[in-house]
């Protein structure tokens, strides 16, 4: 039991370790080879509105410029996405190495707040224009 416990907790404590740098480096093969070649959006092109896909690889290359306010006018479920899983890694380390502690919730309420808003938000950026995302020329 405490062997298992121990690898456990190296597990925890290597997670990220290993994890940013090949993500780190699956970026970095995507900008030089995958990102030349943008396949356009089937529903863009069928009803003229945006997905709630679109502007997600923009988004990420624009996280990984830095520019984090223009990765979230291509897409905010990226950053928050970033900051959910980052949030359930801190809940892990503290709960394998202290007491366990929640910090996201784990109701049903939260779950349809948190979806709702990300879809009231999809449809309002096809209406206001200005969250509307660039387009790439």
């Amino acid at each position: 039991m405490k062997k298992k416990n121990f690898l456990f907790k190296i597990f925890v404590i290597a997670l990220p370790i290993i994890s940013i740098p090949l993500i780190c480096f699956a970026v970095n093969l995507y900008i030089k080879y995958i990102y030349i070649i943008q396949f356009p959006c089937i529903f863009n092109i069928l009803t003229g509105y945006f997905c709630p896909g679109c502007g997600n690889t923009r988004s990420i290359m624009e996280l990984f410029k830095g520019n984090f306010l223009l990765s979230l006018r291509y897409n905010p479920f990226i950053i928050v996405s970033f900051i959910f899983i980052t949030l359930l890694y801190i809940e892990l380390f503290i709960s394998t190495f202290f007491r366990y502690k929640k910090i996201i919730p784990r109701s049903n309420k939260f779950l349809f707040v948190t979806l709702g808003i990300m879809i009231v938000y999809y449809f309002i950026r096809n209406l206001i224009p200005a969250l509307m995302i660039p387009q790439c020329s």
